[in-house]
C-alpha cells in the first residue's frame, strides 16, 4: 500500500516500494544533525553583546538564553524540537517565561506613571525582539531537506 507524507514541504511517496523495509536509525541520525545545526544557528543569533533593540535579536547579558536553547529528538526519530527550555538553575522562574517575554514584548500598565523617574511615551516596557528560532530554521532549510532525503534514501532497504 503506497504511503506519502510531506516533510518540510518535500513529498515523500513509497509507491513501488512494497517489498522494502525502512530503517529508522538513519532518520534519527539525520534529525540529530539537523537539531544540532539549528541549535548552533539560534545560539549564534542571540550571542550579540550590548543592549538589544526593538525588532533585533536579543543580546547576551548573562548567557542564560543562549545556554537554554536545546534540541530533542522524538522517540521514533522522525521529529526534532529545538527550543529554549528552562535551565536547571531555574533562572527563568520569574513572572513569565523569559524567551516569550522577549519575543512578544511587555506593555506598560495603564495607570499614570508621571511620578516615576523613567516615565516615557512608549507603550512598551520591553519591545518585541526578533524571532531567532524561526530565522535559524529558515536559514538551514535546504540543508535539512537534503539530510532528510539522504536519510530516506539510505534507510530504504530490501526485505529479507
Amino acid at each position: 500500500m503506497p504511503y506519502s507524507a510531506a516533510l518540510f514541504g518535500i513529498d515523500i511517496s513509497t509507491a513501488g516500494y512494497s517489498g522494502h523495509h525502512f530503517d529508522r536509525r538513519f532518520m534519527r541520525v539525520a534529525m540529530i544533525k539537523i537539531g544540532r545545526d539549528v541549535q548552533k544557528g539560534a545560539r549564534q543569533l542571540v550571542s550579540g553583546h550590548g543592549p538589544s533593540r526593538a525588532g533585533a535579536y536579543p543580546a547576551m547579558a548573562t548567557g542564560a538564553l543562549r545556554r537554554s536553547i536545546t534540541y530533542r529528538v522524538s522517540q521514533p526519530g522522525f521529529m526534532v524540537v529545538v527550543s529554549p527550555r528552562d535551565p536547571k538553575d531555574g533562572s527563568f522562574k520569574t513572572d513569565g517565561f523569559y524567551p516569550s517575554l522577549l519575543h512578544y514584548g511587555v506593555r506598560r500598565s495603564g495607570r499614570s506613571k508621571t511620578h516615576r523617574k523613567h516615565a516615557d511615551a512608549t507603550p512598551w516596557r520591553i519591545s518585541p525582539r526578533g524571532n531567532y528560532m524561526t530565522d535559524s530554521m529558515a536559514q538551514r532549510k535546504a540543508r535539512a531537506e537534503a539530510a532528510i532525503m539522504d536519510a530516506v534514501r539510505r534507510g530504504i532497504t530490501e526485505k529479507r
